[in-house]
């Protein structure tokens, strides 16, 4: 097993949003309290190798949702010395539209995703407007095309895809989501993603609005707190606290945290 993995969260973009907005069932008292909501994607990196975990989405795909753009993923990459030609591992927690697009942007990179993921985004729920708009038509199919070039595996229940990196069913969001665990110089850091959108959810069981299985999503911030029991090691997905309590990567303050180091208060 690595004995530390380094975990860099790149903050790409960002919507203004009220607490009644990222919880169901918001207390009235509470509902009109500033929560922006980050749109982030994850990277992996050791001596040996860099996994990339989700890939954002791009710039024009910003404009049309009238999201405040932060910075390009893929260039971002590239500022950070990581050459997207050059990624040979990416991991799909979801296929919603704010994880899974540039798929074309890494040519050479196999792509991890859940078996129960793809026939969600392609099958009867496609179809239904209240499912539908967290995909882009665009991104799906790219993913699918992926496939039949031979570039996705496919991975079902939990596993181990390398050493010291940790994929974890916690379906309620979508039916293949994926948690991320990662092996650090600090211990195991959960990355949550979309399982637990804000902290604030899972401690106050309040679920994201966006969901398939409501009961799954109550049972799977149960999995986080087993799998991750101590808070410090557990990473929100859009939590905007992230960025403001890790340490930046120097020379990208504001865009991309340190999540093996330490947090702040």
């Amino acid at each position: 097993m690595s004995n530390g993995w380094e975990i860099f969260a790149i903050r790409y973009s960002r919507l203004p949003r009220k607490r009644r907005e990222n919880m169901i069932f918001c207390p009235p008292e509470r509902q009109d309290e500033e929560m922006p909501i980050d749109y982030s994607f994850w990277v992996l990196r050791n001596e040996a190798e860099v996994w990339v975990v989700d890939t954002g989405y791009s710039t024009e795909l910003a404009a049309q949702l009238g999201r405040t753009f932060i910075c390009d993923p893929i260039e971002t990459l590239r500022e950070m010395g990581i050459a997207p030609e050059a990624v040979r591992n990416v991991i799909l927690t979801h296929l919603h539209y704010d994880h899974a697009g540039n798929l074309h942007r890494f040519p050479n990179a196999r792509f991890l995703l859940h078996a129960a993921e793809l026939p969600f985004a392609t099958g009867w729920y496609a179809k239904e407007p209240t499912f539908a708009f967290a995909f882009n038509k665009v991104h799906v199919m790219q993913a699918v095309e992926l496939v039949y070039d031979r570039r996705v595996d496919f991975v079902e229940g939990d596993t181990v895809v390398a050493p010291g990196i940790e994929l974890y069913h916690i379906p309620g969001h979508s039916p293949g989501h994926l948690s991320v665990r990662v092996h650090t110089t600090r211990g195991w850091v959960l990355l949550a993603v979309d399982a637990a959108h804000f902290i604030d959810n899972m401690v106050e069981r309040r679920p994201y609005p966006i969901y398939l299985d409501l009961h799954e999503t109550l049972m799977g911030y149960d999995r986080l707190a087993e799998l991750c029991p101590n808070p410090e090691l557990l990473i929100g997905g859009h939590d905007s606290s992230v960025i403001e309590r890790y340490p930046s990567l120097p020379g990208f303050e504001g865009k991309v945290a340190a999540l093996h180091l330490a947090p702040g208060p």
